[in-house]
C-alpha cells in the first residue's frame, strides 16, 4: 500500500511539475543570447585541437545569433593547466 502511494504520488508531482509554465524548454538560441562562451582549448594555438576549436566556435555562434564564443588557448603541463581552467 505504500509503494503505491509513493509511485501515484510520484507520478502527479511529475505530471503537475510538466504543466508548470516555468518547466517549458528554452531553444539554444534563447539560453545563449546575449552571453559569452569561453571555449577552453588546452593546447598552444595553432594545432589541431585548436583548429577544430575555431571551426566548432564558428558554427555555433553561426546558429546560436546574438551569443559570442571565444577561442582561449591555455597550454601547460599536459594539458593540466587547462583542466583546472575548466574545473574552476
Amino acid at each position: 500500500m505504500n509503494r503505491r502511494a509513493f509511485s501515484i504520488g510520484s507520478v502527479l508531482l511529475t505530471a503537475a511539475a510538466l504543466a508548470s509554465p516555468a518547466a517549458q524548454a528554452q531553444t539554444g538560441a534563447d539560453f545563449y543570447k546575449g552571453k559569452t562562451v569561453n571555449y577552453i582549448v588546452a593546447t598552444a594555438p595553432g594545432g589541431g585541437y585548436d583548429t577544430y576549436a575555431r571551426m566548432i566556435t564558428e558554427y555555433m555562434q553561426k546558429y546560436l545569433s546574438g551569443s559570442t564564443f571565444v577561442v582561449k588557448n591555455v597550454p601547460g603541463a599536459g594539458h593540466i593547466v587547462g583542466a583546472n581552467t575548466i574545473y574552476a
